[in-house]
């Protein structure tokens, strides 16, 4: 009996270390997706353009913590993401992707060119970019009034403005 109670100790204790582990652990996921997409400016209704935005690097896919991002994401339109790799800020090289905005700069840590903004979903299918304008002795901005945004195909024009709160 006492061995029975000890076996089933055993058999506890290795279950909730396989809880553990598989819950700080990551599942990766490689990423190399093309997204249509549609660049609209926000004072012109009738001004829309196709852009193509490359997304290639690891997903990690957490079960309890935000899922995190590794790798590049580019608009063909605009040559500085294609040419440099996105940056993250400090130390950090993922994104951590949640419902907040995401700044996007392009370059190298000490030498880099903020692009923009951006919201995403899960697994990266879906995207709204700020694309920020800079201006000579200015830093970079993003107008509400006249700003252009990068929407990918799946969401409306009117629903990303509204998604924006302009």
């Amino acid at each position: 009996m006492k061995n029975k109670h000890h076996i089933f100790e055993i058999i506890v204790a290795l279950v909730a270390i396989a809880a553990v582990i598989l819950l700080s652990v990551p599942i990766p996921i490689h990423m190399d997706k093309h997204l249509e997409a549609m660049q609209y400016k926000l004072d012109d209704p009738n001004y829309s353009e196709k852009v193509d935005i490359h997304v290639e690097g690891k997903y990690s896919l957490y079960l309890v913590k935000q899922d995190t991002f590794m790798g590049n994401i580019s608009i063909d339109k605009y040559p500085q993401t294609v040419e440099k790799h996105l940056v993250l800020r400090d130390n950090d090289y993922n994104i951590k992707l949640a419902s907040n905005e995401i700044g996007l700069s392009y370059g190298s840590q000490v030498n880099k060119d903020f692009f923009g903004t951006m919201l995403t979903d899960s697994f990266l299918n879906e995207f709204i970019i700020k694309v920020f304008d800079k201006k000579e002795g200015e830093f970079s901005s993003w107008s509400r009034k006249d700003g252009t945004i990068v929407v990918t195909e799946n969401i409306e024009r009117q629903a990303a403005i509204d998604k924006l709160g302009v």
